[in-house]
């Protein structure tokens, strides 16, 4: 999933948003599959998903994702953590 992750990453550091969302996706996948439910990883894929979706102007799945991010990190961390309130942030961004 990290081999995934970080392609992905190469690509939305060049702005090749279209390329980047595949592998993004995919990552989540294997994420979904092998990591327990509540991994923190999980929810920084859902953020890079959100980052993506936002380069490709697909605002309304930019807000989703990051909210399945928020909704990831909730079951770890407490609500008023400064990385749930930086996702939380990134909504009025979008």
């Amino acid at each position: 999933a990290s081999l995934y992750n970080n392609i992905g990453s190469m690509f939305y550091r060049q702005e090749m948003f279209d390329e980047a969302l595949p592998f993004y996706l995919k990552s989540l996948e294997i994420e979904l599959m092998v990591l327990p439910a509540n991994h923190p990883t999980i929810a920084v894929t859902h953020f890079n998903i959100a980052t993506t979706y936002t380069g490709l102007g697909r605002f309304d799945e930019a807000i989703r994702s990051t909210e399945r991010s928020v909704e990831q990190l909730l079951k770890t961390l407490p609500d008023d953590h400064p990385e749930v309130a930086e996702n939380r942030a990134y909504i009025d961004v979008i």
